[in-house]
């Protein structure tokens, strides 16, 4: 099964159409006859098997590697028509099964078929498997059908699916980066390409490409993004017409003339025009909140398949409608030998850029995932139509598809209330257009930013505490949030959790710390705050996320960072932090793939040691005491280092001591250091905001605030606070970069430290926001087996009923760029748990549904807005 994926991935992905280009110019076989029975590789594609060998098939040698590629010329051959489109049929029709009516997946094939799909699509799969099945009948099978199947394909484990239908919640949704950004990006593109230029020349990021693929040089002539998405939509309009029969018999010549025509000098006005007269003729018209009718796609085309305009995923079904038509003309021979290379080169152009939208390109780390993020929908947002589509194939097709009794759709906030309003009155408008009363809310997710490099801030380190800027523009948004959900006209409350996201790497907890305890108090005004009027409406608690511990340099790093969050933001039982990757993956094999090496900020280095040393004590973590005076030494060390002569003026004990007393303080907002001492001058202050200063808030009615006010009335440590965020000889020592060596028993104290972090969620009720395909794309570790929920949560796994179970959900996080649903996610853990008991000799799979069960029902439980069961 691995040879096949990494044959199609070869054909169909990494061959570049430079090349394909090429071979058609010279009037080359690319897809030979029907009746040569043979697959039609040419010079380039043998060259491209070998090449990619050496990339994805490092363990054969090259003649295994040649057996291979006669292997699988001999299992097309055996096909007889459709030439190496066949081979998309083979393995279609050994992972997925058609009974007539639905396809779906085969469920122990779901890690296979998972591992292809990301890289090609689903579609290109089910629009050939159908196609072949019609051939076969001779009758088309879609032609009174609806092609708005899922985006992906659901199981048929009977049993998970019955489960899932009790319902679900999903709990880590990013709107925006929750629809199809690709199909929608495609679509927007094909049938307006006079916006190629203007969108991707406006677009920088799309100057860079996220995949890179083999080239035989110079003689490939490799084409920028621009020309190659032109040759596209002009190949596209014209598959378009070959399926309406424009082409047909002695006409094949008039196909292989416009498009020779346009390949000596493709122009943008040429393929408007043909695109536009297509829209105009044959796609569907469909109505908007405006009253306008447009079209989305020519291709949605009721000559063809049945176009239900109200159905959700309606955007998907043009294009499944055109490969479907021309996969059927592949396999009953209908198709000519341009018209077959045409599709070829379209179907690699696509792929291809597809990979620059959907995180295909293997590598790892939130900034790698970033890079996606920010490009996931600049191709079609500025269109109205296709925004609006967005919503429904997010929300709408989300929440039908996956029986969602609740779904938080996380958004951005804005600078002032009216925004904020007329932001989510925008949003809901559109989506109470396609379907009313359907069971979501938002979550407002501030985003967080590394710090500025010192140096670069032309007003001064001295005057500014670090991530400065952020930290201006969170305050403005709370402050516009809290407003806006005190609006009396707001009578649904839209906004039940606050979220902070992004990358977390040079952006502590504490940068939020404020605002998190601001909107927290601000939203049970009238309850618990004395000081401050009556609102004007009542607003339910909200809940607290935070994404924490998902990228890291250090596992001291992320875990410190999972106590930061806990203990700076204040979170409460039923507060959640997001992925939490640190908590659960395996230390040593994590400083194995570091080669035991690790580089991080001076500062960082510091502050680890430090809370290792003394955090340790408080978990009743044993080190021994030779290792223990190592990190002492090294931590005093790079404490000077780094606070230089402001060390030897300290009085009051010792400085390892006096610097982690200052680092509990770092909840506090740095304005109140801004003198090098702790100001009290607020106290007396009756906004929320300055009293959320603090946590418990500066007036005295909360335990928090006593234990920790020693600590601020210390001159000593009062001013260790200030120094770490107003000295600018401290922050510009912090942010140079130290490496140092891991050894064994720094990785036993990980381990311990991984546990003790763990209990202290346990023991507060914090849950745990699990993305399995998120946190495999983006994490450290390879596999879904080794993702680590498992570790968070066994309940029915296990006989042992003394294993510390966290409350743990599945969600999706971004499924737009990670191609994945919900249930989705469900059936990839189903087949990793089960096959990993089976490996084990546990063959007890009633545990493993009950497992499933479980965690649907954490989910449940786990929303901020309560559901109705």
């Amino acid at each position: 099964m691995y040879q096949e994926q990494e044959d199609l991935d070869i054909l169909f992905r990494r061959t570049t159409p430079e090349a394909v280009l090429k071979k058609i110019r010279s009037g080359s076989v690319l897809v030979k006859p029907e009746d040569s029975a043979t697959v039609g590789f040419d010079d380039y594609a043998y060259s491209a098997y070998d090449r990619y060998s050496l990339l994805n098939l490092s363990e054969y040698t090259a003649t295994e590697v040649h057996l291979r590629k006669e292997a699988l010329e001999d299992s097309v051959a055996r096909m007889k028509v459709g030439g190496f489109f066949s081979t998309l049929v083979l393995y279609a029709d050994k992972v997925l099964r058609y009974d007539g009516e639905t396809l779906v997946c085969r469920s122990e094939e779901i890690p296979n078929w998972r591992s292809i799909y990301l890289r090609l699509g689903q579609d290109i799969f089910t629009t050939a498997l159908l196609a072949w099945h019609s051939c076969r009948n001779c009758s088309d099978l879609m032609r009174n059908r609806k092609m708005t199947w899922p985006a992906v394909l659901r199981t048929d484990d009977v049993r998970l699916n019955n489960i899932l239908k009790r319902g679900l919640a999903e709990n880590h949704f990013h709107l925006h980066g929750s629809t199809q950004s690709f199909a929608l990006s495609w679509a927007c593109l094909m049938n307006h390409p006079a916006m190629i230029h203007t969108y991707l020349n406006s677009e920088p990021m799309f100057r860079k490409n996220l995949v890179y693929n083999a080239s035989s040089g110079v003689t490939d002539n490799v084409m920028d993004w621009q020309r190659r998405l032109l040759y596209a939509a002009m190949i596209r309009a014209l598959l378009f017409e070959c399926c309406l029969g424009k082409f047909e018999g002695g006409r094949v010549t008039e196909l292989q003339e416009q498009f020779a025509g346009f390949d000596v000098l493709p122009l943008a006005a040429d393929v408007k025009e043909h695109t536009e007269l297509l829209r105009q003729m044959y796609g569907s018209k469909f109505s908007q909140a405006d009253g306008r009718k447009v079209c989305l796609d020519y291709a949605i085309c009721s000559r063809f398949y049945c176009v239900d305009a109200a159905d959700h995923n309606r955007l998907l079904g043009g294009e499944r409608c055109l490969l479907y038509q021309c996969f059927c003309r592949q396999f009953s021979g209908r198709a000519a030998r341009a018209e077959s290379d045409l599709l070829y080169l379209y179907l690699l152009i696509k792929s291809n850029f597809r990979g620059e939208l959907v995180q295909v390109n293997g590598r790892r780390g939130f900034q790698n995932f970033l890079e996606y993020q920010n490009r996931k929908n600049q191709l079609f947002e500025q269109r109205a139509e296709y925004w609006t589509e967005s919503l429904r194939l997010s929300v709408c097709s989300g929440i039908r598809e996956n029986h969602l009794k609740s779904l938080e759709a996380r958004i951005m906030p804005k600078k002032s209330k009216g925004a904020m309003y007329r932001a989510i009155r925008d949003l809901d408008g559109r989506i109470d257009f396609a379907e009313k009363n359907l069971p979501y809310f938002y979550v407002v997710h501030f985003a967080k930013e590394p710090m500025e490099k010192p140096g670069d801030d032309d007003h001064g380190l001295a005057v500014r505490p670090r991530n400065h800027k952020v930290r201006r523009r969170i305050r403005q948004q709370a402050e516009a949030l809290v407003r806006y959900m005190r609006l009396p006209r707001c009578e649904d409350q839209r906004v039940w959790g606050v979220d902070a996201c992004s990358m977390e790497i040079g952006c502590r907890p504490e940068t939020f710390a404020t605002e998190m305890r601001y909107l927290r108090v601000c939203s049970r005004m009238g309850v618990e705050n004395p000081w401050y009027g009556k609102p004007d409406r009542f607003c339910e608690k909200i809940g607290i996320t935070y994404h924490v511990g998902e990228d890291f340099l250090d596992i001291a790093d992320g875990l410190r960072a999972v106590d930061e969050a806990i203990r700076f933001l204040c979170m409460e039982k039923g507060d959640r932090i997001g992925h939490g990757l640190v908590l659960g993956i395996d230390p040593e094999e994590y400083y194995q793939n570091k080669k035991n090496s690790i580089y991080l900020r001076r500062q960082d280095y510091l502050d680890n040691l430090v809370w290792i040393l003394y955090r340790s004590l408080e978990f009743g973590i044993e080190i021994r005491e030779n290792v223990r005076a190592d990190m002492r030494n090294q931590a005093e060390q790079m404490l000077y280092e780094i606070y230089g002569k402001y060390i030897s003026t300290l009085t009051t004990g010792n400085p390892l001591e006096l610097y982690y007393r200052s680092w509990q303080l770092r909840g506090d907002h740095p304005d109140l250091y801004r003198t090098g001492r702790f100001s009290n001058q607020e106290r007396l202050s009756s906004r929320v905001y300055d009293n959320c200063k603090v946590p418990g808030g500066l007036r005295r009615y909360s335990t928090r605030y006593e234990a920790l006010q020693p600590y601020r009335d210390n001159d000593d440590i009062a001013g260790l606070y200030s120094r770490y965020h107003f000295d600018d000889g401290v922050k510009s020592e912090g942010y140079r970069v130290i490496d140092f060596p891991v050894k064994k028993e720094y990785i036993d104290i990980m381990g311990a430290m991984q546990h003790a972090v763990c209990r202290e969620i346990f023991e507060k009720g914090i849950c745990v926001e699990c993305n399995p395909t998120s946190n495999v794309l983006i994490g450290t570790f390879r596999t879904y087996k080794k993702h680590p929920i498992l570790g968070f949560n066994k309940f029915h796994l296990e006989e042992d009923c003394r294993h510390m179970n966290l409350q743990v959900s599945l969600n999706t996080d971004d499924l737009g760029v990670f191609d994945t649903s919900l249930e989705n996610e469900y059936a990839l853990m189903l087949n990793v748990v089960r096959d990993k008991r089976h490996e084990e000799g546990n063959y007890n799979d009633d545990a493993v549904y009950e497992y499933l069960e479980y965690l649907r029902m954490n989910g449940m439980n786990m929303a901020f807005r309560p559901i109705e069961f």
